[in-house]
């Protein structure tokens, strides 16, 4: 009798664990997908930064000030703004919606910015991470042609963590729906 309580207890606590991941993981799905359609970019290349971001929650809050789901900084979020000519408050980047808006908008710039780059994302992601004027610091000397393997630029990334967050986004990328 005890063996048996303690199976049954073991599988609803797998089972109660396995929901509460996937209902973690898809609850966005939508303003992920209305984002990502509306900056033309993969539903997984969005949702795989948030993983790595915030791991879906809309409340996260960096060290340098970056909140939400997609972790918009507070540069970023100016940008936005700017460009847009509208005026958010920093609270209202806790909204999901308007967090997903602003972080598809800058990944998108963000892709743009590389995109006569032969693989755009790492440079994009990297941008995303740490910030354009790192990014140029670690294209230099430029390239001569935007051919270079994308891997020659990690190589030259000296924050690790920033090396490692491209890559890891890259990964969940490519095996897109194993992961959500």
């Amino acid at each position: 009798m005890r063996r048996s309580a303690l199976l049954i207890i073991v599988f609803l606590a797998v089972t109660a664990t396995f929901s509460y991941v996937r209902w973690r993981t898809t609850r966005y799905d939508y303003l992920i997908a209305q984002g990502a359609a509306k900056y033309d970019l993969d539903f997984h290349l969005v949702k795989s930064l948030i993983y790595e971001e915030s791991w879906f929650n809309h409340f996260a809050r960096g060290k340098v000030g970056e909140v939400g789901l997609m972790q918009i900084t507070p540069i970023a979020a100016d940008d936005y703004m700017r460009i847009r000519k509208i005026k958010i408050h920093p609270d209202d980047l806790y909204d999901p919606e308007l967090n997903i808006e602003v972080g598809c908008w800058y990944l998108r710039s963000s892709i743009d910015r590389y995109k006569d780059f032969e693989d755009p994302l790492p440079y994009a992601l990297a941008r995303y991470n740490a910030g354009e004027l790192r990014v140029n610091k670690w294209l230099e000397p430029p390239p001569r042609d935007h051919s270079e393997p994308a891997q020659n630029f990690l190589d030259r990334v000296d924050y690790p963590s920033t090396r490692h967050y491209v890559k890891k986004i890259l990964r969940r990328y490519a095996l897109q729906n194993y992961f959500f």
